[in-house]
């Protein structure tokens, strides 16, 4: 699933209805009322859509700024605008609204000191210029939402397989009660259900949000409704470990998912594959199955229809300590095991990344502490690897031969 950045920026400004909401697209995305150009390297001639290069590129998501390529932006966080500044022989004062406008127009310090040219200087209308201030004014100022000193809430998007749901719901609730706390919090879990119909999933999962405020989202499912629900999550700003995707879009942020599309490893692997896509398996030839369309139907195809059906995780992955463990946290889930192993292990991510993030654990840290992760071990699926560029923790799939005559599934072998 691949989603056009400036779909989804022209999505998001239109829903933004307050002038801080609207300055957020501005910050992220480049996105106003109007096209807003950016000038950079001092060569007005040439300027550039904002949208290549917004605010959040150099200023990171929490308005701190990150060095790198010998750069070293800003602070934007209201402490440090709103104080006087003196390093070396560059000083000046604070920052007001109005010269906060000057800065990231024109490119001038309070002081009248020319920025740094690799600063953009964006060409905008006034609307534009009063939202992004009015969004910079909020940077630092806000805590993040569901925590506090005992606990983090931690939300769950249940799929609308109520036997799944069931199975999901079970295996966290008990994982949640047995995990020790983690610097003094335990996990508090919120469940919504996500109704029948994809069109109403987005709508659902926006409602969650604002009504639960969760820090994060974990075990969740997006099958059938990503793109819409991953945009709603993706403006929330609200971290999200999802099981249950074909797979989250190359520019997302705030969505983690545990597997790849295995569509994409296929092509990788045999770029002339036919892929099922839920309608005809045929007669002959081969054919590849993605786990979540097989049926028993793969048993009852003619034996000239060789089919390879590709699965993001298999039984080899699962250790005997980890499956023990799930069997302890569900005793009857038998019937439900895979989709409990992977509900288990997003948690036992998340759980890992609250721990290496530290006490004063935030949504950006957490991100930051996610996509440090290499090769982790859940027990439960491959090891997992993220990165800023990488948000999926597996790139390949198990192919396996469908034994007709045994009804089974033979000879698993990993491809990326």
């Amino acid at each position: 699933m691949i989603r056009a950045a400036a779909v989804v920026a022209a999505l998001a400004v239109a829903a933004a209805t307050t002038p801080v909401q609207r300055g957020r697209q501005i910050y992220l995305r480049g996105s106003g009322s109007a096209p807003i150009q950016a000038v950079v390297g001092g060569d007005a001639s040439t300027p550039i859509p904002a949208t290549v290069t917004p605010c959040v590129n150099c200023h990171g998501y929490d308005g701190r700024g990150k060095n790198e390529g010998g750069l070293a932006p800003s602070d934007l966080r209201r402490s440090a605008l709103t104080k006087a500044y003196a390093t070396g022989a560059r000083t000046h004062g604070p920052y007001t609204k109005t010269l906060l406008r000057r800065a990231f127009t024109m490119g001038f310090d309070p002081a009248g000191n020319a920025l740094d040219p690799a600063m953009p200087r964006y060409q905008m209308s006034i609307r534009d210029a009063d939202d992004l201030v009015a969004y910079l004014e909020t940077l630092g100022t806000t805590a993040d939402p569901g925590i506090t000193a005992t606990s983090i809430r931690i939300g769950v998007l249940l799929s609308p397989d109520r036997e799944k749901a069931a199975a999901v719901r079970e295996v966290m609730q008990a994982y949640a009660a047995a995990l020790p706390e983690i610097y003094g919090r335990r996990l508090e879990l919120r469940f919504l259900d996500l109704p029948a119909g994809p069109g109403a999933r987005a709508a659902a999962v926006q409602a969650f949000l604002a009504r639960e405020q969760p820090f994060a989202l974990a075990a969740s499912s997006l099958l059938g409704a990503e793109s819409a629900i991953e945009t709603v999550v993706e403006e929330s700003g609200t971290p999200a470990i999802v099981s249950f995707a074909a797979s989250v879009v190359p520019d997302a942020h705030y969505t983690f998912a545990l597997f790849g599309d295995v569509a994409e490893a296929i092509r990788r692997h045999d770029p002339g594959a036919r892929i099922f896509d839920g309608k005809e398996l045929g007669t002959t030839g081969r054919v590849y199955v993605p786990v979540a369309l097989a049926s028993a139907a793969i048993f009852d195809a003619p034996p000239s229809l060789e089919i390879i059906v590709a699965a993001p995780a298999w039984s080899s992955d699962v250790e005997p300590e980890a499956l023990a463990e799930l069997r302890a946290l569900s005793p009857r889930g038998d019937a439900a095991r895979s989709t409990q192993s992977a509900a288990l292990a997003s948690a036992k991510l998340l759980a890992e990344a609250l721990r290496r993030a530290g006490r004063d654990v935030t949504r950006e840290s957490l991100i930051d502490t996610i996509e440090s992760l290499y090769r982790f071990r859940t027990g439960l699926t491959p090891p997992l690897t993220f990165g800023p560029n990488r948000h999926t923790g597996t790139m390949g799939a198990f192919l396996l031969r469908v034994d007709h005559a045994a009804r089974s599934l033979r000879d698993p072998r990993w491809v990326e």
